[in-house]
């Protein structure tokens, strides 16, 4: 009998844990995926866990006001980057934030 490929991911507190499809399928329904959310300069700020693609298991994307058009995006591998990652975010925001007049 053979085995199920492990290529999913599971996020137990902030450790990454693989996992089958039909675990993260399940653990991804309820999970509450949300690493960090910010706004800044008028942009919003979310960083999230994916739990597939293993090398980029995290990402951040801002987005301009309420929109759901992305300005920037980036991707990682580890809780801990993912703070950074989420930071870096925030930074590229108040670059870019409009002056007020």
């Amino acid at each position: 009998m053979m085995s199920e490929k492990l290529d999913h991911y599971i996020l137990k507190g902030r450790k990454v844990v693989p996992a089958t499809m039909m675990e993260w399928a399940k653990w991804f329904e309820k999970a509450n995926r949300k690493i960090k959310d910010s706004v800044a300069g008028g942009y919003h700020i979310s960083t999230v866990f994916l739990g597939v693609y293993d090398d980029e298991l995290f990402e951040t994307m801002v987005f301009k006001g309420n929109s759901m058009d992305e300005q920037w995006m980036d991707r990682c591998k580890t809780y801990k980057d993912a703070l950074k990652m989420h930071k870096r975010g925030v930074a590229w925001a108040i670059q870019h934030m409009e002056p007020i007049r």
